[in-house]
């Protein structure tokens, strides 16, 4: 049988990697994608399993199949490829797909079964894969954060401490709480924090529905050892080592407050080892340790982030044309920063509810929506030149940097000063202390970085791409320049003689240029072809729109000459250049405030072009305290629906207060928009409770504890979950968090089950949130019969969405209506789906039977009550009028 040409391997050979690979990897682990190194990286395979998962990404039509076959009895299929192509891979399975990646190399020849894990990393653990991963200049919203859970159960309480390490921000966050049986505080706090992968010490008993909640907010689960999740002395030592004490503080664990919680701290050493922070030596003193309070932030549960459409899925690009108006955070979106797009993002997840810091950043957006000219010029000129300066950090403290990444953050420093220059006027007392005071102090904190740049590297020739130390720098360097100046000298010549030759003027139409990889060539424009060929001294390297670049054999050798001194001069610099790196590394606090700022800025310049760039009118929404309930919005619209292609949209108006109206019992047909104006609605308070303006014409917003969604009929067939069962969990969990102060928005309940228990069911939950919990709700339903729940309630009032038939055609309005919907329209919607025309027929004539046979019983009932009031008088001896009886 011929050799695998890909692999290169003979039947012997594959017999071997068939046997290693069947005997090795027997986990059923299914998260677990294994990378085989081949010829030192020259390219790589994947085998089994993993070649139908390559085949189910964006890659696949990359992928080719092949099968390893020595013999009829062996066989394992594969797929080879590129390092490219590996490390696109690499970045969907880890930041977008969530699998675990284990990357093996061999050390002898090929097919022997020496083979070695080399790298491994998962969601939230990238520390191995870093400088593949965000070594691109592809837009990434990315959060590198574990999270760590354990819990305590006794018959009094349920206790839970759970910790979040992100290593590329060098945070730890800890909290211990009790929660409920549906675990809703830490379905909060998964929602708030985001978490890539969460370890747990057990995956059974008390830990199964947290799996549950992990698995439904697509976090990666991994067991961990029990006895990893110990606050004892080895991990306080450890942590000790960790930490970056702040100045003046005793360099103790003792000094950090959070060590008390004993549960939580539990979970940090848990996650200390699983990233094995110690063993990195860049990590030590980089750490802080904070309390995350849960309760700065509006309660959001998953299903209320499905429910509002706050993200895309995973996989999707949201900021292609295609998919940009699907999502909200697609429609806020207009941020020009890395930083600004995974803060706008953190934003979205932890909506506030101190009404003071929601103001703050209202002001601040209103400043950039009434200042065009300053909003423009931060939007289109600065912020769109700021790189990434958390991953630029990250690599210095990692002293991973070059000199090209020092240079990157001198450029931000210097773009700073124009940035104030902006903001200097303005006396907006909420921008000068969230945005320009900052960047005056960080401007400060970095002034020696900026001298250190100025006074070491060589900016000339970086401007030709070079990124190098000042030969004034050191005396062997020095000896160096002199000599490449010398070559240099030497080519300007070669270049005037080139140009009269040629009859070109220099520096016009004829040019010297240099790039990295070819060296030093000239270019001139397409046009002088004919005399370029005619000269037989002149090699053409390749032609391009942008001119004809050339070279000599005199410039070739030049360029050999040039290509060795630099080499040289690369190589004696590099002392200087760790050097260097690690004086940056000092200063990696103010660059992380600086990070922070820039993307605070962007984020605030992003809600502010939205506001005033949208198909509608954009407006700063009145925010009230908790205690003083009120939901009133005009002409309020959906942001998504409004900015896609040929919708006009209709707005609507809501109004809720307290002691008068709390919940809305919304009807109407199927395809009305009862589902888009709650959803709107739920919107609405949200993009409040981040300090955006809303899309409306006016709005009065009290302040929420919670934003609570029951939406949608979806099986849960993984966990072998019915929609019914699904919807009760959801209500469930939504009874149990409700509050007064709640917005509670509820759509279609009860479908999953008979008609009369799901009317049933609806109908005391409606009444349970009117009555008990008291809390502004929508409750939209296709149940007719709950309209009746407003005549009993006085919070509750009925409202419609219009539709009007003629000719037995159905017209929806979209418009919200005071009152119950007087009919039902599903035989017109299933006409606008156009069913089978026999199908509408037989359903009519069904539906007529229906409504027949309820109007005859309705009569005999009404009969039999009459006959029932009769019988009683009979009984008690009293007159009744007999023609009546015997009509009955």
């Amino acid at each position: 049988m011929a050799a695998v040409k890909a692999l290169n391997l003979d039947q012997k050979s594959q017999r071997k990697f068939i046997d290693y690979y069947n005997e090795k990897f027997t986990d059923t682990e299914n998260v677990i994608f294994r990378v085989f190194e081949r010829q030192n990286g020259e390219f790589y395979s994947i085998h089994g399993k993993d070649v139908d998962m390559a085949l189910k990404t964006s890659l696949k039509s990359m992928i080719i199949v092949k099968n390893m076959a020595p013999d009829e009895l062996q066989s394992l299929k594969y797929a080879s490829f590129n390092k490219n192509i590996f490390e696109k891979l690499l970045r969907e399975l880890l930041l977008v797909i969530g699998y675990k990646v284990e990357v093996y190399t061999s050390r002898r020849s090929e097919g022997k079964s020496d083979w070695m894990l080399e790298f491994k990393g998962s969601p939230g653990n990238l520390a191995q894969f870093e400088d593949v991963l965000f070594n691109s200049n592809e837009p990434e919203i990315f959060t590198n954060l574990l999270m760590s859970i354990q819990v305590i159960s006794s018959q009094q309480q349920r206790k839970i401490g759970i910790a979040c390490i992100d290593a590329t921000e060098h945070l730890i966050s800890v909290a211990e709480f009790e929660d409920n049986p549906f675990q809703t505080e830490l379905e909060a706090a998964v929602v708030l924090v985001s978490p890539k992968e969460c370890i747990l010490p057990s995956l059974m008993g008390d830990y199964e529905k947290i799996v549950d909640v992990l698995n439904r907010n697509g976090v990666l689960v991994t067991q961990n050892k029990k006895t990893e999740f110990q606050n004892n002395v080895e991990f306080q030592q450890d942590l000790e080592k960790l930490v970056r004490f702040k100045k003046g503080q005793k360099k103790t664990i003792q000094t950090i407050p959070e060590i008390k919680l004993d549960l939580a701290m539990g979970s940090v050493a848990a996650g200390i080892k699983y990233l094995e922070l110690i063993k990195n030596e860049m990590n030590l003193g980089q750490f802080s340790v904070k309390s995350l309070n849960l309760k700065r932030f509006v309660h959001l549960d998953a299903a209320a982030v499905y429910a509002l459409n706050l993200f895309p899925p995973p996989d999707v690009n949201y900021r292609s044309s295609l998919y940009k108006w699907q999502s909200v955070l697609g429609v806020l979106d207009r941020c020009k920063t890395n930083q600004g797009r995974r803060l706008l993002n953190q934003w979205l997840k932890q909506p506030l509810r101190n009404i003071d810091m929601i103001r703050e950043r209202q002001n601040v957006v209103g400043y950039f929506v009434d200042n065009q000219e300053v909003r423009s010029s931060l939007h289109n000129d600065h912020l769109s030149a700021i790189p990434d300066v958390l991953i630029l950090n990250n690599k210095l403290t990692r002293k991973r940097a070059n000199l090209q990444d020092v240079f990157k953050i001198y450029q931000v420093i210097l773009r700073l000063p124009e940035i104030l220059e902006l903001l200097k006027d303005t006396e907006n007392s909420s921008v000068k202390t969230a945005v320009f005071e900052p960047f005056i102090d960080i401007l400060k904190d970095l002034k020696n970085f900026e001298e250190m740049v100025e006074e070491v590297l060589d900016l000339l020739a970086i401007e030709r791409g070079e990124y190098l130390i000042k030969a004034s720098f050191d005396e062997k360097l020095n000896d160096i320049k002199e000599n490449m100046n010398s070559i240099e000298s030497k080519i300007r010549k070669e270049t005037r003689r080139c140009s009269q030759i040629l009859g070109l003027e220099e520096g016009s139409s004829f040019k010297l240029d240099y790039v990295s990889h070819i060296g030093f060539h000239f270019r001139t424009t397409r046009k002088e072809d004919q005399k370029l060929r005619q000269q037989k001294m002149f090699k053409i390297i390749d032609t391009a729109r942008g001119g004809i670049r050339f070279t000599t054999s005199t410039l070739e050798n030049f360029n050999s000459d040039f290509s060795e001194l630099k080499e040289s001069y690369e190589e004696q610099q590099k002392d200087i250049v760790q050097e260097i790196v690690r004086v940056a590394s000092g200063y990696s606090t103010p660059l992380m405030n600086l990070n922070n700022l820039l993307a605070t800025l962007d984020v605030f310049v992003s809600l502010a072009e939205v506001a005033t760039n949208s198909p509608g009118e954009y407006v700063r929404p009145k925010m009230y305290p908790e205690n003083e309930r009120i939901l009133s919005v005009n002409t309020l619209r959906h942001p998504c629906l409004e900015c896609q292609d040929d919708i006009n949209f209709i707005p609507n108006d809501v109004n809720l207060k307290e002691n008068d109206t709390h919940m809305y019992i919304i009807t109407g047909a199927n395809i009305s928009g009862k589902s888009t104006y709650i959803r709107s609605i739920g919107v609405a308070v949200l993009l409040a409770h981040i300090g955006s303006f809303v899309p409306c014409e006016e709005a009065h917003i009290s302040i929420c504890d919670s934003i609570l969604a029951r939406v949608g009929a979806n099986d849960n067939i993984q966990k072998g979950l019915s929609t019914f069962m699904v919807e009760m969990v959801e209500t469930s969990s939504i009874l149990q968090t409700a509050t007064d102060k709640s917005l509670v928005i509820i759509d279609e309940l009860g479908r999953g089950t008979s008609t009369f228990e799901g009317l049933g069911l609806a109908w005391s939950i409606a009444e349970f949130l009117l009555k008990e919990k008291k809390c502004f709700t929508f409750f939209a339903t296709h149940f007719h019969e709950i309209t009746a729940l407003a005549e009993k309630q006085k919070t509750a009032k009925n409202y419609h969405l219009a539709a009007i038939t003629d000719d037995n055609r159905l017209t929806l309005l979209f418009q919200v209506r005071p009152g119950p919907i007087d009919r039902s329209f599903g035989i017109q919607v299933a006409e606008i789906a156009q069913l089978p025309l026999n199908v509408l027929n037989d359903a009519k004539k069904f539906l007529k039977e229906i409504e027949t046979e309820q109007h005859t019983l309705c009569q005999n009932n009404q009969k039999l009550v009459k006959i029932d009031e009769m019988l009683k008088k009979i009984k008690e001896g009293m007159e009744f009028d007999v023609k009546m009886l015997e009509c009955l």
